[in-house]
């Protein structure tokens, strides 16, 4: 998860990586990155979970669904069914 320094509200931007624990060094436009679980990510979308644990700066910690820059239906049509056909996810 990325968010631009200088963008507005809603403006985040995401990162997709299949790298294990991959060293990313983001531009002097991101402000905050966060890991987050494919099973947390899943349960967000999907399940419209509230709260997704997620790992910033090393620690783990709850942050709300809504704190997200979400584009409707973008994990179940092009997210889920890019990891399915690769067999990273049911």
């Amino acid at each position: 998860m990325g968010k631009r320094r200088d963008a507005g509200p809603g403006s985040g931007q995401g990162l997709f990586v299949f790298v294990p624990l991959s060293v990313f060094a983001p531009g002097e436009e991101v402000e905050e990155m966060a890991a987050v679980p494919l099973e947390q990510w899943q349960r967000k979308e999907l399940e419209d979970s509230e709260w997704v644990e997620v790992l910033r700066q090393g620690q783990r910690e709850q942050i709300r669904a809504d704190r997200w820059c979400r584009h409707p239906e973008e994990f179940p049509r092009l997210i889920l069914p890019f990891l399915r056909e690769r067999g990273l996810c049911q």
